[in-house]
């Protein structure tokens, strides 16, 4: 009696590997062709593999909206359609992310899961521990393309292209390139 030859790696899941962009492993995990990244949930790699391809199969029935995942469309969708499915369980405060009832809820509850790695204060929200533990580090992220002037906060940032480079915007916007910083003389 014979045996048919293991099925190679790519052959396992009904995938051709390069042109699916993926292949699956001996220890049945699911392998970008692209970058390091694995997993064991086919959804998962497929999923993925879009990073890869900008591939937006699912697209907005309202908009030209298209995005990789059906989960995103979902939640753009709620812009037109004004669904707020998520309820605060302690007033009447909704929201169509689950991520902003879970921080207003924190509004009630006084929760503060951040705490500054500095020193004792903690916080309700992550960015707000990010920007206070940069009074601790000095850090300055928000350059000024004009000028040496840096910033902490993109509010000082802003109100610095008010005040000295009123002209300009204070940030580049998305079709136009960066301002180029002047040479010195």
């Amino acid at each position: 009696q014979s045996t048919s030859p293991a099925p190679q790696p790519s052959a396992v899941a009904g995938t051709s590997g390069v042109q699916s962009g993926y292949s699956r492993q001996a220890d049945k995990k699911y392998k970008c062709n692209q970058c390091k990244y694995s997993t064991k949930v086919l959804t998962n790699i497929k999923t993925h593999v879009r990073t890869h391809t900008g591939e937006k199969p699912y697209k907005c029935q309202h908009c030209d909206f298209a995005a990789a995942m059906k989960s995103d469309v979902t939640k753009h969708e709620r812009t037109h359609t004004g669904e707020k499915p998520y309820k605060c369980q302690h007033c009447d405060y909704a929201a169509a992310l689950k991520c902003n009832v879970t921080r207003h809820e924190r509004t009630h509850t006084e929760e503060r899961p951040f705490q500054c790695q500095y020193c004792s204060k903690s916080f309700s929200q992550k960015p707000t521990k990010v920007a206070h533990e940069r009074t601790h580090t000095g850090d300055k992220p928000f350059k000024c393309l004009l000028c040496k002037y840096e910033a902490a906060h993109q509010s000082g940032l802003n109100y610095h292209m008010r005040t000295k480079h009123p002209s300009q915007p204070a940030t580049p916007k998305d079709d136009q390139p960066p301002a180029k910083k002047p040479k010195p003389e």
